[in-house]
């Protein structure tokens, strides 16, 4: 069923994404969670303190309301790169209150070799553009 669960200080241990399946996970009591790995589900994840979160390219979209960020933000790719064409525009979270600062998000995981990543904020998503990186030498 749908309800909300809250967590109290220092009670947010555990260790893989947040889903919010239905409902509403509050963060207001928990304190600053530190590298907190969150994934998609219909429910929300509400007034949370998210230092250097991770959010999993595998998951879709979480939705948060009222979070705040600090840090770096992270995507996981996982241990393997994510399947030719690379994601372009794609949602990574959606969020309510004010927008996190996406200019030093960067990608995580084994999977992550010669890829790198665009972070955007369009209206209230978080959005990612993945493309290989590396350098190109034309010798003639």
């Amino acid at each position: 069923g749908e309800g909300t669960l809250r967590f109290g200080p220092g009670a947010y241990q555990f260790k893989g994404p947040m889903c919010a399946l239905a409902g509403t996970v509050d963060l207001s009591g928990a304190g600053t969670i530190t590298n907190g790995c969150f994934g998609a589900g219909a429910g929300t994840i509400s007034d949370g303190t998210l230092r250097d979160p991770v959010f999993r390219l595998d998951a879709g979209a979480p939705n948060l309301v009222n979070c705040t960020f600090s840090g770096r933000g992270y995507l996981d790719v996982g241990d393997e790169p994510p399947a030719q064409p690379y994601p372009t525009d794609m949602t990574v979270l959606r969020f309510t209150g004010t927008a996190p600062n996406v200019s030093n998000w960067r990608l995580k995981g084994a999977g992550k070799k010669d890829l790198g990543a665009k972070f955007t904020v369009v209206g209230n998503e978080v959005k990612v553009t993945i493309e290989e990186r590396g350098l190109l030498l034309l010798v003639r």
